[in-house]
């Protein structure tokens, strides 16, 4: 039953990315995830180059991993107190369904 999984999903600034994996690697080594690159429109341009600004997006990294609440719960203080950053969002979902094709 997955009714006890959520989905994590953090997103932050490219620039981040090296602060974030090596606080989860740190935390959490075993934990599976996704990380994505693209672009985002965020609430703070201050750090955005040229090109970004006249785009009107920054670069962003998406990371997605399951896990139980209690270890989400866990994982999420760990990272904030490694990482001060108001550009690192996070939310959860819960997850309906989990499983792999083996």
């Amino acid at each position: 039953m997955t009714d006890n999984l959520l989905h994590l999903t953090l997103v932050f600034p490219d620039e981040l990315e090296a602060a974030v994996l090596d606080a989860l690697g740190a935390v959490a080594p075993d934990q599976p995830y996704t990380l994505l690159h693209g672009t985002g429109h965020g609430r703070d341009f201050a750090h955005a180059s040229s090109r970004e600004r006249v785009r009107g997006q920054v670069g962003r990294c998406a990371l997605w991993l399951v896990g139980a609440p209690a270890a989400l719960d866990a994982l999420i203080a760990a990272l904030r107190a490694r990482i001060h950053s108001r550009d690192l969002v996070w939310w959860t979902l819960p997850v309906s369904a989990f499983g792999d094709f083996s």
